[in-house]
């Protein structure tokens, strides 16, 4: 049986460790410091209507919006108190998916540590 490979060093996993925690600690501090922009008062209505009547799941098209990040903020807008931190907290957690994914892609492609930080 051949061996498989593992792609990640401890060095590079311990790299993109940091990156994720500097990724989430310059996004979490103050999170509700700047104040809620017309776009994110729409989204978060449309998920607090989404979320008491399940037949408006579908909302967002009568704008001409796609519905995924509705979906995305369904469950933050219902276990979070505030639905400002709410919706910001998939905006994270969307964002944190695509640098991770990034970088793990820039990694196996370039086979450096610098393909990490692109």
């Amino acid at each position: 049986m051949k061996k498989t490979e593992f792609i990640f060093g401890m060095k590079e996993i311990g790299l993109l460790v940091l990156l994720i925690l500097i990724f989430l600690a310059t996004r979490l501090v103050q999170l509700t410091l700047i104040p809620i922009f017309t776009d994110e008062a729409i989204y978060l209505l449309w998920a607090q209507i989404a979320l008491s009547d399940p037949r408006w799941r579908f909302i967002s098209l009568i704008d001409g919006k796609q519905p995924l990040l509705i979906w995305l903020m369904l469950p933050m807008v219902k276990y979070v108190a505030d639905p400002l931190v709410a919706g910001r907290l998939v905006s994270i957690i969307c964002g944190l998916v695509a640098m991770t994914g990034f970088s793990v892609f820039s990694y196996y492609l370039t086979k450096s540590r610098t393909g990490l930080f692109i």
